[in-house]
């Protein structure tokens, strides 16, 4: 991943040039026209943008999300919307999302195993979740889809939820992408768990799979 300029804004570019999240609010992602993948659950909008001699398509999701990080990642796994409250994603077999305190067991089981932390890298329909392992945490966990793969690197697509629950009738969050590397201080599990949500939380990053 190499941080570039997009219109004087900072930008991420992915490690063989096929994706750019530039950091304009919202984040934008655009496409290499030729070389890249279409993202997954994603569709290309009229807006482009140029950088180094190629004009780059932007992408937006294909549709609003519910306020809740782990059910859009599931939406995105299972390519289409899901109701809440039902049981669609695993770690290695053991559902996840079922109570705070069996996410916290799943997570001190996973510590330190393959998968885990800055060695969790999620294919297509996975995701990343980091889950603290501190009872009561204000933040429980973050999960994040993966829609596009170029090397190393990862984009994700996740919404943040507020401080009500999440309503089934409610799909106003757009949707935010971002981009982690598999190496350094830009990994999933390096970003999060420097972020002061999970300070203090000693949490644990996994990959997350369909349940079915």
């Amino acid at each position: 991943m190499q941080q570039i300029t997009i219109k004087n804004k900072p930008a991420s570019l992915s490690e063989n040039g096929h994706y750019i999240v530039a950091q304009y609010e919202p984040l934008r992602l655009y496409v290499h026209p030729k070389n890249a993948d279409q993202p997954h659950y994603c569709t290309a909008e009229l807006d482009s943008v140029q950088y180094n001699g190629t004009r780059y398509v932007q992408y937006q999701p294909v549709r609003g999300f519910l306020r809740d990080c782990l059910h859009t990642a599931e939406e995105i796994m299972y390519d289409g919307p899901l109701d809440l409250g039902g049981d669609y994603s695993h770690v290695e077999g053991v559902l996840f999302g079922k109570s705070e305190a069996d996410n916290i067991r799943i997570a001190k089981a996973r510590r330190g195993q393959e998968k885990t932390d800055g060695k969790a890298r999620p294919d297509y329909n996975e995701a990343y979740v980091i889950v603290s392992t501190v009872a009561g945490s204000m933040y429980p966990y973050h999960a994040a889809a993966v829609v596009a793969i170029d090397g190393d690197d990862t984009v994700t697509l996740e919404v943040f939820a507020r401080g009500t629950d999440a309503r089934q009738n409610d799909r106003s969050a757009a949707g935010r992408f971002e981009m982690y590397s598999s190496k350094g201080g830009t990994t999933f599990h390096s970003v999060w768990s420097n972020n002061v949500n999970f300070a203090g939380t000693n949490p644990v990053t996994m990959v997350l799979s369909r349940y079915y």
